[in-house]
């Protein structure tokens, strides 16, 4: 019987110059802080999708959303959403998943996921995470797409195999593991993984 309920959840951090995160700056390729308007430039020429209710209604007609994280920093206003507004999650079933791509100053990450959610700091505006969910029915898939993404984004394979290894071993029991330090595309990203196959169909 193939095994079901594999849920990937991603969360990329910033590189934001603030204490929580600067450990990471110096392992990537330094960055200028954005140029942009008192409006958000981005928002004005469309480059990154918009998280508020209009746009994630767009978002979700569309099934295709954008950030651009090569300047090294996001801010609330650069998604569409003002001081004291709500950022807005997509929420699709998974058959409608969104096409999610994040441009990194040295390269893109891409993911079809039904779940995004974007925290920012109430301070200053910046945006601190974007975080994102996938789930796998199947753990060939499961495993594919994550040694081909650690590869891509510098998370450490040894982990990973060792990881995939323990669920092959023992596919009855939950496996969960948190893989951090993945900085290659020019920001910082972390993967929790769970395996549950109890909730299998």
């Amino acid at each position: 019987m193939a095994s079901r309920a594999r849920l990937w959840a991603v969360q990329v951090t910033l590189l934001a110059a603030v204490s929580a995160v600067t450990i990471f700056v110096s392992a990537c390729t330094p960055v200028s802080p954005p140029a942009q308007s008192s409006q958000g430039e981005s928002v004005m020429t469309g480059k990154n999708s918009s998280f508020n209710k209009s746009g994630v209604e767009e978002i979700n007609r569309s099934r295709a959303a954008f950030l651009d994280l090569s300047s090294g920093s996001l801010n609330r206003s650069d998604v569409g959403v003002q001081a004291g507004d709500t950022f807005w999650d997509v929420n699709v079933p998974v058959d409608k998943s969104i096409h999610l791509t994040i441009k990194g100053s040295q390269g893109e990450l891409v993911a079809d996921s039904s779940t995004i959610r974007l925290l920012a700091d109430d301070a200053d505006g910046q945006i601190r995470t974007i975080s994102y969910f996938l789930a796998f029915d199947d753990v060939a898939e499961l495993a594919q797409t994550l040694r081909e993404d650690a590869a891509k984004t510098g998370l450490d394979s040894a982990d990973v195999e060792s990881f995939l290894a323990a669920a092959e071993k023992a596919p009855e029991r939950e496996h969960t593991v948190s893989l951090n330090g993945g900085n290659a595309l020019g920001f910082q990203l972390s993967i929790d993984v769970t395996v549950d196959t109890s909730k299998s169909g």
